[in-house]
């Protein structure tokens, strides 16, 4: 017996970036769709947002330095490399909790993590320290290894360089005291911006977390995929 899919899979080119979609699309669309500048994303081809964020400032980072732009692009590129960090830190955190869903289901015992504070930075948290301190409180509890160095590294030079949460965003934010608010402006002084080297400790923060589907290289996401596989099978998910 065979099963009809609803929707036809194309593998993608060679020519694609890696980690952001699993699967590719038909040629004609693609030519298409390049034509009329329309990007497409969703259902069986939804998109990585770790991995599409960190592409998009690797991308923007190169253009820019090709075309000596890179004072007019770097608060987008840094914009774009906070989130990613974020992303990287919620991606493992968010995982870990399905585990112990799992684990919860089944009836089987489980380290205690999350507590109610992680569990929600780990779902709305923009707090990059925050979010970094949970992360190698989860790794340590679940036993999935360390958190790369890099990570701590990237989280240092995004915060050191960060005034304000909203710093990348906005010209100025305000400042309330005593029910007034005043406006306070960003960019007063001149600041300079390492983007190259945060991006270059986001990728090696990247490559040191690993994929969820590599259960054997002793790196976190692939520590939790194989934890996930046992808490499903103990919980009836898989055969």
């Amino acid at each position: 017996m065979t099963t009809k899919l609803p929707f036809a899979l194309y593998l993608p080119d060679p020519e694609e970036p890696a980690g952001v979609l699993i699967w590719g699309k038909a040629p004609e669309q693609k030519e298409a769709d390049l034509a009329a500048g329309i990007g497409r994303v969703g259902g069986h081809r939804s998109p990585n947002y770790a991995q599409a964020y960190l592409l998009a400032a690797n991308t923007l980072i190169e253009e820019a330095r090709g075309k000596k732009t890179l004072d007019h692009h770097v608060l987008p590129i840094f914009f774009l490399q906070r989130h990613a960090a974020e992303l990287l830190m919620k991606e493992p955190l968010q995982l870990a909790m399905v585990v112990q869903r799992y684990r919860e289901k089944a009836n089987v015992s489980r380290p205690n993590f999350p507590d109610k504070a992680q569990a929600k930075r780990a779902e709305d948290s923009h707090n990059l320290q925050a979010l970094l301190a949970d992360l190698k409180a989860m790794a340590q509890a679940m036993q999935v290894g360390t958190v790369p160095a890099a990570m701590s590294e990237a989280v240092g030079e995004i915060l050191s360089v960060e005034q304000h949460p909203t710093w990348a965003r906005y010209s100025y934010h305000l400042s309330r005291t005593a029910g007034s608010a005043v406006q306070k402006r960003h960019m007063e002084q001149e600041i300079a911006i390492p983007v190259g080297e945060i991006q270059n400790l986001l990728q090696a923060a990247n490559n040191g977390l690993g994929s969820v589907w590599s259960f054997v290289n002793g790196l976190i996401m692939g520590g939790l995929g194989q934890q996930l596989e046992g808490a499903m099978r103990d919980a009836g998910e898989l055969d």
